[in-house]
């Protein structure tokens, strides 16, 4: 799984899903990886100057040149999902997913079972909130604050 569609070359963190862009991550990931082609080509989270469609379209090409195996998304509307999948197959999608952090099962989770797309879950235990690892302190009723027992 690589995840593409964020630069961080000059050490911040800027959306970049242009075609160039993710034809220049993917090849860089290639060759730092010495392999031929990766399984998954995940577009991370999008890029509000790129129509989606495109970026798609990009990596949907990077499919068809063998570079890739599969498209994913990570976190993204359902809505969204539904938009790229009707440019290219979309096998996953990577959601933030845990007792605490349940608003996908609303309208992602029905979305991606009719379109046959696989949910990646990721912080199931709620960024360690659930290993018994932290003690909740309320500083009121809108914030918390989290300490290691």
């Amino acid at each position: 799984m690589c995840k593409l569609g964020v630069d961080t070359r000059d050490g911040s963190f800027k959306h970049n899903a242009s075609a160039s862009e993710l034809r220049r991550t993917v090849d860089w990931a290639l060759e730092q990886l010495g392999t031929d082609y990766l399984d998954i080509l995940v577009l991370n989270r999008g890029d509000p100057e790129v129509p989606l469609r495109e970026s798609v379209e990009a990596l949907a090409q990077l499919v068809a040149e063998g570079k890739g195996r599969h498209i994913g998304l990570s976190e993204f509307s359902a809505a969204n999902v539904r938009l790229a999948a009707s440019v290219a197959p979309i096998c996953c999608l990577e959601m933030e997913w845990s007792l605490m952090s349940r608003d996908l099962e609303e309208q992602i989770v029905p979305t991606c079972r009719e379109l046959g797309i696989c949910i990646v879950a990721y912080s199931p235990l709620c960024r360690g909130l659930l290993t018994g690892a932290h003690q909740v302190v309320c500083l009121n009723s809108c914030f918390l604050k989290f300490r290691k027992v």
